[in-house]
């Protein structure tokens, strides 16, 4: 049955390429080619056709180039210009970094010297405080004339640096 089958196959196979052998030969009998010179004609206005547009591309590219190369020329001018600010701009960075931190140091140094010298007219006034009760409780315990008298003799300036002297001798005194 294997056979048969196959044989059956085989038939099928070559009729069909008789078929088509000749489908073939019957459309060549049909159409007929063009004549010569109507091919030819067509073919050179299709190249000529080719030649224009090739002809146009290449020009597109040439004129794309040519922008391109303005462009790249135009940029290359910008990117030089920027450079040469950015340089500037660092340095001028760099000096006001400086003048910064001379100046932060500056106000450190002022903040400092505050500092102390608040410090100094903190231990006055309470130095002055201290001397100034010293100097009542003294007037206090002299005779009213003569303090009256002390008083009044001596100008506020003089008083005051005798008044010192006096404080500091009061404060030896009581230290002792």
């Amino acid at each position: 049955m294997e056979i048969v089958q196959q044989m059956y196959i085989d038939a099928l196979k070559l009729s069909g390429q008789h078929y088509l052998q000749s489908a073939a030969s019957s459309v060549h009998e049909e159409w007929s080619l063009p004549s010569a010179s109507i091919v030819g004609n067509v073919d050179l206005q299709k190249a000529e056709k080719k030649r224009k547009t090739d002809k146009a591309y290449r020009e597109r590219c040439k004129m794309k180039k040519e922008q391109m190369v303005q462009k790249l020329e135009t940029v290359g001018k910008e990117n030089e210009d920027l450079k040469t600010e950015n340089q500037c701009l660092k340095e001028r960075n760099a000096f006001l970094n400086q003048s910064l931190l001379s100046q932060t140091n500056e106000l450190n140094k002022i903040k400092y010297q505050l500092d102390n010298l608040r410090l100094e007219n903190e231990k006055q006034n309470t130095l002055v405080q201290t001397l100034s009760r010293h100097l009542v409780s003294l007037f206090l315990s002299l005779p009213l004339s003569l303090s009256l008298s002390l008083f009044l003799s001596h100008t506020h300036t003089h008083t005051q640096r005798k008044t010192l002297k006096l404080g500091g001798k009061l404060c030896k005194f009581s230290c002792n």
